[in-house]
């Protein structure tokens, strides 16, 4: 299981700390996230190891390899929309790995029982995406034989990950993210042998989070995020991180095509936090 160092770990959606998520923090994360609706307290990661746990099922859920089969039968209204062109500018790839050795949350679905995902929040002083939440992954590079080694080769830089040790489930079809001109494909993984993984460039990752989904799908850590531009999407508030954009629309989409997803109040809306806004205004979104 990860092991834990101490430290700042700011962004959180909410006061209250959570037990069941595992947080690596890297070193000069950032205090007390601020926005309109007021300011959530940093919290440090805890000093305990993380609870104790069952040992990782050699298989992947049914549902989550019915998410990916669901996207490749019938490509969702999501990702038709933001089909690439032919030639875009950049290609990359990120990795969704969920892990099935967390512990068993009381209450949770038992499909949902102790499985989690690795999810990053960025540096904050990136020139583009600072402080946001994303999967490991990155620029598709020449020496990668496609989006799998890329999504694969960059956890292992971002986070430590041991690519021998995931089970590539599919990959689903690229999405287009218009401002950069980035086709991204993710690839949808599953985690057949944890260990132990954290931050390895600070210069790049603030810290790393394993989430436990039974939270994400959690209609009381959903909600609406509100933003520049009209923007509207969906948003999740779990393991400390305000998850939104990118993230948060390829999180609801697995959870709702492996049949797992809760209903949720969609009236309930949050705005994007000051360290969330700030890249809006600096040219850095």
């Amino acid at each position: 299981m990860a092991q834990q160092t101490t430290g700042p770990a700011g962004g959180l959606p909410d006061p209250q700390a959570d037990p069941f998520a595992t947080v690596i923090p890297g070193p000069g994360t950032a205090g007390p996230a601020c926005g309109p609706g007021g300011c959530f307290p940093a919290r440090s990661a805890p000093e305990s190891p993380r609870p104790a746990s069952e040992p990782a099922p050699v298989a992947p859920p049914r549902w989550l390899a019915r998410a990916g089969a669901e996207v490749a039968g019938s490509v969702p209204d999501w990702f038709a929309e933001f089909a690439p062109p032919a030639t875009p500018r950049r290609t990359s790839a990120v990795l969704i790995l969920v892990a099935g050795d967390g512990p068993r949350r009381p209450g949770a679905a038992p499909e949902l029982a102790g499985l989690d995902v690795v999810l990053t929040e960025r540096a904050h002083h990136l020139s583009s995406h600072a402080a946001q939440v994303s999967f490991p992954g990155g620029h598709i590079d020449a020496r990668d034989d496609g989006p799998v080694a890329a999504a694969l080769r960059e956890a292992s830089e971002e986070v430590g990950l041991d690519p021998d040790s995931v089970e590539v489930i599919r990959t689903l079809p690229p999405l287009y993210m218009r401002p950069r001109g980035n086709a991204v494909t993710p690839v949808l993984g599953w985690w057949r042998e944890p260990h132990a993984i954290g931050v390895v460039d600070p210069g790049e990752v603030a810290q790393v989070v394993r989430v436990p989904l039974a939270d994400l799908a959690d209609p009381a850590n959903r909600f609406t995020v509100t933003g520049p531009g009209a923007y509207r999407g969906p948003g999740f508030g779990a393991g400390g991180l305000f998850v939104w954009g990118f993230t948060a629309k390829l999180l609801d989409a697995i959870l709702a095509l492996g049949g797992v997803a809760r209903p949720w109040d969609a009236r309930i809306e949050r705005p994007l936090p000051e360290d969330q806004l700030r890249p809006f205004f600096t040219g850095r979104a």
